[in-house]
């Protein structure tokens, strides 16, 4: 008769043995999880770790990456730091202020 043997989901165990000391080091946690018999590396710690820190927000709807949106080109005819420099002013009051900011910015750099 065959026996019969339970699997278990490596990376649920990776995640509560995280959960249960935030602290440790991948190397850690493989001993730790290599005690209890399951056999685990050092770099599948560290890719369930990875890809817990990325799956938290940064998708959109459906698992599609964010960025720009489909159609839109970026400026390579140097408008866009025009637009830029345009908000900048804008923003702080004129063009004596942003001036005045410059000065200070450039004062403190010691340019």
């Amino acid at each position: 008769m065959a026996r019969m043997q339970t699997k278990v989901n490596k990376s649920e165990e990776i995640r509560q043995a995280m959960k249960a000391n935030p602290s440790a080091g991948p190397t850690e946690i493989a001993t730790k999880l290599g005690e209890k018999g399951i056999k685990v590396t050092p770099a599948m710690v560290s890719t369930v770790k990875n890809k817990a820190k990325t799956s938290k927000g940064n998708r959109g709807p459906k698992g599609k990456k964010r960025g720009r949106p489909a159609g839109s080109t970026i400026r390579t005819n140097g408008y866009s730091e025009v637009e830029s420099t345009i908000v900048f002013v804008k923003g702080v009051g004129g063009l004596d202020k942003a001036k005045q900011l410059i000065a200070l910015m450039e004062k403190a750099r010691g340019m």
